[in-house]
């Protein structure tokens, strides 16, 4: 689905999925160009999430990225069995009233069956919910691909296959 097509409609977000990618790649670390056109870092959760330096600078480019591209609001789902979850919801929630953003946090046990289910557009790079889903957009790689250009720290690696992951990334 072209991000365009996003004005005026509902997006479903991949909470840690969007938001550590966006992390990674603002602390400088790899990020992979995946051969379906994804970015996908390597920072894993494995059920316990920290907040760290880039988390409030990352929800705001996030924020920033869904108001450019005028959607009408958007539900960020998190999985409930990471640990601090309910905090970084908390502190999602508090940041979304303070800056005037139409989220809607929820803590699901399994969020990848909701998006799966969703008719709502989705963001995610989770290749099973992609292989799986109605519709779907790159968030992470529209984002990525805007701080790479005004920074150097962004650090892509190509894996794509392609020589440069252009075409198909779903970015139109």
């Amino acid at each position: 689905m072209a991000l365009q097509e996003l004005t005026g409609r509902e997006l479903v977000i991949d909470g840690y999925n969007v938001l550590i990618g966006i992390e990674a790649a603002l602390s400088g670390g790899p990020i992979f160009i995946g051969r379906d056109s994804c970015y996908r870092d390597i920072a894993s959760v494995h059920g316990s999430y920290r907040r760290v330096e880039e988390t409030v600078h990352a929800l705001h480019i996030i924020a920033d990225a869904v108001q450019g591209l005028r959607v009408a609001g958007c539900r960020i789902l998190l999985d409930s069995p990471v640990s601090n979850s309910g905090k970084l919801k908390t502190m999602m929630r508090e940041l979304a009233e303070q800056n005037g953003w139409r989220w809607e946090i929820e803590l699901l046990y399994n969020p990848d069956n909701e998006m799966i289910e969703s008719d709502v557009p989705v963001a995610t790079s989770d290749s099973d919910v992609l292989d799986r889903c109605s519709k779907w957009i790159n968030l992470a790689r529209y984002i990525i691909d805007r701080l790479a250009a005004e920074s150097e720290r962004v650090w892509l690696v190509d894996l794509s296959g392609d020589g440069g992951g252009v075409g198909g990334d779903g970015i139109e």
